[in-house]
């Protein structure tokens, strides 16, 4: 072997990577990103099952190196010992208590119908990112894309306060309105009306967010991006994706050059999505409507299944809302039992409970190993398999998770 190539075969095994995902590394060697990451306990529960499976190492190993307690301790800089700590938990699999390459939490909340809970419970889970460390929350901002104009910061508000009056009952009014008003203007709302608009706010979102003239949240980490919903544009991009896909016909058919073939705007999205969860190390969250089969059953079985959506593969975890049906009256009451009935009945209705449960998918990509692709149509869902999920109360007095 020359020199030359055993140079080139050296170069090769150099690993290269940019300051930045050094400096992530590193970080996530000295303060590990926390489990419970959401502030629900029912739902980190899900979320760590996703984020963490089972892991090789039963117990907790230390995160210093072996240079520490041993004779040549304090012979060695702070330098060594982290580098040192940092090889071995790059390269020794059995460490399995943190993996300095786990992503943030990415989860869709979906459903079959419309009012179903899930912009609710968005409204619930930034409440708990902007409340400060000191009322348990996370103290950081959030960035929410408005996309079908329905954001209600009052409803929010409403969310933030009762969530304080149940918690500390001992604060005054003054006090609870203080608090929510202050971590409320931590909450960066934008409302794009096309893809293209959305592309070009995400493309811009970090200068702005790095900008401290334009926001007083320079000092809050990122903790959460939020689209609602994600496919508020999915008609007008297909309209304009047939459109550009006639005119290129037309302009073959004349004898012009065929256009190349150009990523779809959702993926653009996502590849945003991406990068802004990587460089600020934020939870991504955004709704979904499950879109319905109407072909006939003959048909379903002769077709092949449809592919998974873009929005189905980028979330690690996918939760599927829906309102817990209240029975109806039996066909054999009789009127006055119906009457009898009648005020059970509604309270039961007035109580608004929605269960929460993992999509079928989601489960299938555990057992799977990560690879969500599988026979059969995922679009009708699931329960979720083995993993429970939870109920939520939605009321005109916040939203309640059941224990």
């Amino acid at each position: 072997m020359s020199a030359e190539q055993y140079g080139t075969r050296l170069l090769e095994e150099v690993h290269e990577e940019s300051l930045e995902e050094l400096l992530s590394e590193v970080r996530l060697i000295l303060e590990p990103r926390p489990r419970g990451v959401l502030g629900i306990p029912e739902l980190d529960r899900l979320l760590e099952t996703v984020r963490y499976p089972l892991q090789q190492s039963p117990a907790r190993q230390p995160w210093t190196s072996s240079i520490i307690g041993s004779p040549i301790e304090g012979l060695v800089d702070d330098g060594a010992v982290l580098d040192a700590s940092y090889h071995r938990h790059r390269h020794n699999p059995t460490f399995s208590t943190i993996d300095i390459n786990d992503k943030p939490a990415t989860i869709e909340l979906s459903s079959q119908q419309a009012a179903s809970g899930k912009t609710q419970l968005l409204y619930f889970l930034a409440s708990l990112v902007i409340l400060p460390e000191s009322f348990h929350g996370r103290e950081s901002a959030v960035v929410w894309f408005d996309n079908d104009g329905r954001f209600s910061a009052a409803r929010l508000a409403q969310i933030l306060c009762r969530h304080l009056e149940r918690t500390y009952p001992n604060l005054a009014e003054s006090e609870v309105r203080s608090i929510s008003q202050q971590a409320l203007s931590h909450i960066h709302v934008f409302r794009p009306q096309s893809s293209a608009q959305l592309l070009s706010t995400l493309s811009d979102l970090a200068s702005y967010l790095l900008d401290r003239t334009k926001h007083a949240s320079i000092h809050r980490p990122l903790g959460m991006i939020v689209l609602d919903p994600a496919t508020a544009f999915y008609w007008q991009d297909r309209f304009e994706a047939d459109m550009a896909q006639l005119e290129a016909s037309t302009s073959f058919q004349t004898g012009g050059l065929p256009l190349p073939k150009q990523p779809s705007k959702t993926a653009n999205v996502i590849t945003q999505l991406k990068a802004l969860q990587a460089r600020f190390g934020c939870t991504v969250m955004y709704t979904t409507m499950m879109m319905h089969n109407t072909s006939s059953t003959t048909a379903s079985k002769n077709s092949a299944a449809p592919p998974l959506s873009p929005w189905n593969t980028l979330a690690a975890l996918t939760l599927q809302l829906r309102r817990v049906p209240v029975p109806q009256f039996a066909p054999q009451m009789s009127l006055e039992q119906c009457l009898h009935d009648a005020d059970r009945r509604l309270e039961v209705v007035r109580r608004s409970r929605f269960s929460v449960s993992v999509a079928q998918h989601t489960v299938q990509s555990i057992r799977t190993g990560g690879d969500r692709h599988r026979e059969g149509n995922i679009a009708g869902g699931g329960d979720g398999g083995n993993l429970p999920g939870f109920v939520m109360r939605i009321s005109k007095d916040g939203v309640f998770v059941e224990e």
